[in-house]
């Protein structure tokens, strides 16, 4: 009975001491051989002793995850697993050991394979890495290939502004006939008038030339230009007298010369 008891009692110790060994779970190998660690209580953050209440919660997007010692931990099913730091993490404090490095004129700082960067409020925030090359620019897509022209398809050529060859033609002029416009009856009266009173052509070109030029050249040259304009008068006023009914070529009417009943010569009339 002595036996007994005593083996029932060794037997209780027995598995007062294998039960604590079997509820610790094995650690897997570190982040550098690519195998995750798991963990039945949260890490301690450095400098304080284990326990739930000694690592940091972090939020991202609706996420928590929890921070200690420069990791990042989610829980799992079974315990706790380190993940890889979320983008956009904000932590009071990292390790020491971190790195200040610079990157294309930024300051970053550097712990355990991730990039910080540190915001106004003194806080470092999970950032990409810096270094690492851009990613490719999308290719751009080609313009969809046209469609050779149909037969029924117009084709227009537009050619270059100083290609072009405008011809520009006068108008033609028409000429207006005001209601005192040269007519047989008026052509007669001038006819008759200038072959009567051509005389007075000489003292109206000698007294023209008096006032632009002096006597004395009103005396020769005025009397020269005054006979001679004696005779074209003269002359023209036979002839406008003897042909009135019919027009004449070069006849001045409105400022044009041409088939008419107009003067022949100009002014009209000797005196105006």
């Amino acid at each position: 009975m002595f036996k007994f008891l005593s083996s029932v009692i060794l037997l209780s110790f027995s598995f007062l001491y294998v039960l604590p060994l079997s509820a610790e779970t094995p650690m897997g190998q570190g982040p550098g051989g690519g195998v995750l660690q798991k963990k039945t209580t949260p890490p301690p953050a450095p400098g304080h002793s284990g326990g739930p209440g000694d690592c940091l919660p972090v939020i991202v997007n609706g996420t928590t995850f929890f921070y200690a010692a420069g990791l990042f931990y989610q829980r799992g099913s079974d315990g706790y697993v380190l993940v890889a730091p979320p983008h956009g993490a904000v932590v009071p404090v990292l390790p020491e050991g971190n790195m200040i490095v610079t990157v294309n004129g930024g300051t970053y700082y550097y712990y355990s394979h991730t990039y910080y960067t540190m915001d106004p409020n003194g806080a470092y925030m999970v950032v990409n890495d810096p270094t690492a090359p851009l990613p490719p620019a999308p290719p751009v897509a080609a313009p969809p290939p046209t469609s050779p022209p149909s037969s029924t398809t117009t084709t227009t050529t537009v050619y270059p502004a100083q290609q072009q060859v405008i011809i520009t033609r006068p108008a033609p002029i028409t000429i207006v006939r005001s209601p005192d416009s040269q007519n047989p009856v008026k052509k007669l009266g001038r006819g008759l008038f200038c072959a009567a009173f051509g005389f007075l052509e000489i003292p109206k070109n000698m007294g023209e030339t008096a006032r632009k030029e002096g006597m004395p050249q009103a005396m020769s040259y005025g009397f020269l230009k005054g006979a001679g304009f004696f005779i074209l008068r003269e002359t023209a006023g036979a002839l406008e007298a003897g042909t009135f009914i019919f027009p004449l070529p070069g006849t001045i009417e409105n400022g044009v010369r041409d088939w008419g009943y107009g003067p022949l010569m100009e002014p009209e009339w000797i005196i105006k």
